[in-house]
């Protein structure tokens, strides 16, 4: 490293130290916790961009929101237990309690607009049926002398 590079290093450290924040590596430019070490060295930890955030399964969070919602354990017992935010465990937990007439449900919406919605159309049709069938009754009627 050169000697500018290391003032710069140097520099950088003194001010982490005085602010105690994450700073921008100026070799790589990418975010990194820094801290200082016994020797008042800088080290340099774990990247903040590198660190992947964690996927759950559907069956992961299902198991963890029954268990939540059955409410033997506490959300922090759980969140140590499973290895997720107590704040996660809530969102699924809403989830899970929205979601539940859904289960219950038989797929048709029984709602009253949604009957109107259905049988207009029906309607139309049988009116346009019955205007058809007067016109050629009244053809008929017409074609055969009466």
């Amino acid at each position: 490293m050169s000697m500018e590079g290391s003032l710069f290093s140097l520099w950088l450290c003194y001010l982490v130290n005085l602010y105690q924040k994450s700073v921008v590596d100026p070799e790589t430019w990418t975010g990194c916790k820094v801290k200082i070490g016994a020797d008042n060295v800088c080290i340099k930890e774990t990247p903040i961009m590198s660190q992947k955030r964690k996927r759950h399964s559907a069956e992961f969070k299902a198991k963890v929101a029954l268990e939540a919602v059955k409410g033997l354990k506490t959300s922090s017992e759980l969140a140590q237990e499973y290895q997720v935010h107590p704040t996660q465990i809530s969102q699924w937990k809403h989830q899970l309690l929205d979601k539940l007439p859904e289960l219950f449900s038989n797929g048709k919406d029984t709602s009253e607009a949604a009957t109107q919605a259905a049988t207009a159309p029906l309607y139309e049709e049988i009116g346009r049926l019955k205007m058809e069938l007067d016109w050629l009754k009244k053809s008929a009627v017409k074609l055969h002398g009466g």
